[in-house]
């Protein structure tokens, strides 16, 4: 006669299970900060070659219209393409004047900041849909051509909401983008009290900054490299006429 051995299946018990979920929980948040500052480095990095993009585009449009995007251009290029005229109030008005005039291959995608723009871009340009609020994710200087002095800034991320010339912190773990009128892309690095780019003491977008002095000694300070006392000269002279744009 066989005896018949009834196998029977041992589950986890509760301490099993804890220990378990213990070390998963453990190594997620090892993980995490790790995954957080990847994804945020690839933003950067896409933020990086857009304002490259941009920078080709300004210059495009400063060829044909003798200047970058400003109160004057919107007069001139937007009804060229059969669109009414319109003030640059913001950043977005005068980076739309790059997508209407077809600097863009008109698209709005280059505009997109991840953690500055609060959404994609969907490439609806028609209608006045062209670079709504929310799509664009760069702060703009407004009042600057391809003559102005190389070091000056054009374009900046990441602004804090309703800021002008304050960085969001958290975006790109305290560091901004910003392109320079000799198509260069500078990272900085931003105070994390202020939020501000302090150089010397001073915040670079202040008409207080030394960089926007007239003494060609201060011109490192700035980035502005050798440069003549003349360049220094219109710099300083025409910083009042300069227009500090964000986003909407």
């Amino acid at each position: 006669m066989k005896l018949k051995h009834k196998l029977t299946r041992r589950g986890f018990t509760l301490v099993e299970l804890l220990v378990v979920m213990a070390i998963i929980a453990t190594l997620a948040s090892i993980a995490t900060p790790v995954v957080l500052k990847q994804r945020k480095k690839a933003h950067r990095t896409q933020a990086v070659s857009n304002a490259k993009q941009i920078a080709i585009a300004l210059f495009d449009f400063d060829e044909e219209f003798l200047s970058y995007p400003n109160d004057l251009t919107a007069t001139r290029s937007l009804p060229s393409v059969g669109l009414p005229e319109g003030a640059a109030n913001d950043a977005n008005d005068c980076f739309n004047q790059l997508v209407v005039s077809n600097k863009t291959n008109k698209s709005e995608a280059i505009f997109f900041v991840r953690g500055a723009s609060t959404f994609q871009p969907d490439d609806d340009i028609m209608g006045g849909k062209s670079l709504e609020a929310g799509e664009n994710g760069f702060g703009y200087v407004k009042g600057l051509s391809s003559g102005s002095p190389v070091g000056s800034y054009i374009i900046m991320t990441p602004l804090a909401a309703g800021s002008t010339d304050t960085f969001n912190v958290n975006t790109f773990d305290g560091e901004a983008i910003l392109l320079k009128n000799d198509q260069s892309v500078t990272v900085e690095r931003v105070n994390e009290q202020s939020g501000k780019i302090i150089k010397n003491g001073e915040n670079v977008f202040s008409a207080n900054h030394p960089g926007w002095g007239t003494d060609g000694s201060n011109a490192d300070s700035f980035g502005l490299g050798d440069v003549s006392n003349d360049e220094f000269d219109s710099l300083s002279s025409n910083f009042h006429n300069l227009t500090l744009l964000g986003i909407k």
